[in-house]
C-alpha cells in the first residue's frame, strides 16, 4: 500500500511529499518483518527525489529507484517539477500485486 503524506503539491520543482509504503500479506494484514526489495517508478509532473527505509545499517543507495523494505515498511519521496497535472507513483515487488497512488501539482 502507498500513502501520500499529501494529495497536491505546487508545481514550483521544490515541493515534495513523503510517501509511506506498508506490506501487507494476503489477508490485508500488515508484515512487520517483511524485507522486499520495492521499485519504484514516478511518471507525469513529478520525479522521485530519494528513497529510505530507516535501518541505518542498509547499504542500498538512497538516490535509486529502489529500498528494501525494512519492519515492512520504506519511503519514497517524491518531488513536484514546474508543470501542472498528475503525479503517479507505482511500486513494484516480485509477485506482489502492484501498488499505485496518486498526487496532483496545482
Amino acid at each position: 500500500m502507498l500513502t501520500p503524506d499529501r494529495e497536491t503539491l505546487k508545481a514550483n520543482r521544490q515541493d515534495i511529499s513523503y510517501v509511506s509504503v506498508q506490506l501487507f500479506d494476503a489477508n490485508n494484514v500488515p508484515v512487520p518483518f517483511a524485507e522486499n526489495m520495492i521499485e519504484f517508478e514516478v511518471s507525469g509532473a513529478g520525479k522521485l527525489l530519494s528513497v529510505g527505509n530507516g535501518n541505518q545499517q542498509s547499504h542500498t543507495p538512497l538516490k535509486g529507484n529502489k529500498m528494501e523494505a525494512w519492519l515492512g515498511k520504506c519511503l519514497a519521496i517524491v518531488q513536484s517539477t514546474d508543470i501542472k497535472g498528475e503525479i503517479s507513483i507505482t511500486a513494484k515487488s516480485g509477485q506482489l500485486p502492484v501498488a499505485r497512488a496518486t498526487i496532483i501539482a496545482e
